[in-house]
């Protein structure tokens, strides 16, 4: 054990899974419930397994007792063990849950959490594992995690953290939009004026939030023909598109102007060029 501790990830994830342990099997209210579970189960039976096999109903009890005062004793204890053995710190109350409620779950190192918000104790100068999963992939999916207490979690579902003081962490998944009435219905929005035009037209965007877009011209085939804006990361906002036509070289004649961006708003307005 101690040869494989000295490959930097092994000793991660031995110390990380001792921490789920530590949360779960071996929590102090998880330990002593079941200890009491297998005392109320035997105890009816002692009368009986001391007449025949010797020994008291009070040295019984003296022994369960002990092995409850050993639990908690190693429940107070091990926290310190763990900082001082291992040079880690903490451990620090971390409040794990997702928004919205219902919507997802977490996958915490080993452990998979259902149930929030949840509350554990993990340790610093570690590399924590987390993943968001979302429950159901057609209506919802993974945005970005929000986090205090810890190192910056970035933007990937899947994400190592370093907890540095108690704090929260939270995932947040965001409804897929599908088709351009529920696209308008969160803010976003395209239109042409005027769409009987000479020379030129205006193209008017509306961005509810950050996104890439491109604005292309099409045929009435729907055939690419020109690459009228090609923007990545615009801000949220409205904006305000000259369109030259004169300098595309577009003859007269019936075509269409595209809008399409990144998360998923496709509209396509016909125009008219005279």
């Amino acid at each position: 054990l101690l040869k494989l501790r000295t490959n930097p990830d092994f000793n991660n994830y031995y110390i990380t899974r001792y921490a789920d342990l530590m949360n779960t099997m071996f929590n102090c209210d998880t330990m002593l419930n079941f200890l009491e579970s297998q005392y109320n189960l035997i105890k009816p039976e002692m009368p009986r397994h001391i007449s025949r096999f010797g020994g008291t109903v009070d040295e019984w009890e003296h022994n369960y007792q002990k092995l409850r005062n050993f639990i908690i004793q190693r429940c107070e204890r091990l926290p310190e063990v763990m900082t001082s053995c291992y040079e880690i710190s903490g451990p620090y109350d971390v409040t794990f849950d997702v928004d919205p409620p219902g919507e997802g779950s977490l996958q915490i190192n080993t452990l998979t959490i259902n149930e929030f918000p949840y509350t554990a104790k993990y340790f610093g100068g570690l590399d924590t594992r987390i993943e968001a999963v979302v429950r159901d992939s057609a209506t919802y999916a993974f945005d970005h995690w929000e986090t205090t207490g810890t190192s910056d979690a970035g933007t990937d579902k899947v994400s190592h953290i370093e907890i540095q003081d108690a704090g929260t962490v939270t995932a947040h998944f965001v409804k897929l939009i599908s088709g351009t009435e529920d696209f308008e219905n969160t803010g976003y929005s395209f239109t042409v004026q005027p769409t009987l035009c000479q020379g030129s037209t205006t193209a008017i965007i509306e961005l509810p939030s950050t996104d890439d877009i491109q604005i292309q011209m099409l045929d009435m085939l729907g055939r690419p023909l020109d690459v009228i804006l090609q923007s990545s990361q615009l801000q949220a906002g409205q904006y305000w598109l000259e369109v030259d036509l004169g300098a595309a070289s577009i003859s007269a004649g019936t075509y269409a102007l595209q809008m399409r961006t990144v998360k998923g708003f496709t509209k396509t307005i016909r125009i008219v060029i005279q």
